[in-house]
């Protein structure tokens, strides 16, 4: 592990949303998840998805900076990581519809969500969000989901709920809409609430905007943000 990490390592000028992404051990029992988000909409470091500073002119960022920010923010690792994505979404009943969609796509969007060399971002719908989806299209959720496998449409609306990189909620500035792409190629966009409690709403060319109803849920390989509408394609 390198003690420092300048700061022109961190960012990716090809994309407005590009965080580095670095997994820290503390202790042999203790990894912690440290981003820095550097590009036009905000400039944060965070530590397991809560923001501990600004990086706006900060030097190159050290370990010690890291060990010093953590040990002021016990919050960020108050709860241990030891779940990758799929199997943190295992543990919410209010995701069992999900789980049911991706144990029937492709294998290779299960290997991605238990890998251990994923960096994800999953947008997650919840049942309701699966349940309102079927109505619209007069099936039951069942039905939807075989459909859906049946005409080569679950892989890629799976796809479209992903981020190759990993984004907390904290990367997104308040008032802000923010363009990122999904492993599907599609755009997403989402917007941060000016206010408190700052919602955060996610949307896709063709879909409603979502609310994300709960954020910022720690996976091993990820984050996962849990959302009441399906991004459709």
């Amino acid at each position: 592990m390198s003690s420092c990490l300048p700061k022109g390592m961190w960012c990716d000028t090809m994309s407005c949303m590009i965080p580095c992404d670095k997994v820290y051990c503390i202790t042999p029992n203790l990894k912690v998840r440290v981003n820095l988000y550097c590009n036009p909409f905000v400039d944060v470091v965070t530590v397991n998805g809560a923001p501990v500073f600004g990086c706006v002119d900060l030097p190159p960022l050290c370990f010690n900076d890291i060990i010093d920010a953590i040990a002021e923010n016990t919050c960020a690792i108050s709860c241990p990581v030891t779940l990758k994505i799929y199997e943190k979404l295992r543990t919410f009943p209010e995701l069992s519809i999900l789980v049911r969609a991706i144990d029937m796509a492709s294998p290779e969007i299960l290997e991605y969500l238990i890998s251990c060399i994923t960096t994800a971002t999953l947008f997650a719908p919840n049942n309701i969000a699966f349940e309102e989806l079927a109505v619209q299209y007069n099936m039951t959720v069942d039905e939807l989901l075989v459909y859906l496998r049946d005409n080569d449409m679950l892989d890629d609306l799976l796809l479209n709920h992903m981020l190759p990189k990993v984004v907390f909620s904290a990367a997104f500035k308040p008032g802000q809409a923010t363009k990122v792409l999904a492993r599907s190629k599609e755009c997403l966009q989402v917007y941060k609430a000016k206010q408190s409690p700052f919602q955060l709403c996610v949307s896709s060319a063709e879909s409603e905007k979502a609310k994300v109803v709960d954020e910022d849920v720690l996976a091993t390989n990820g984050v996962i943000h849990i959302i009441n509408k399906v991004l459709v394609l």
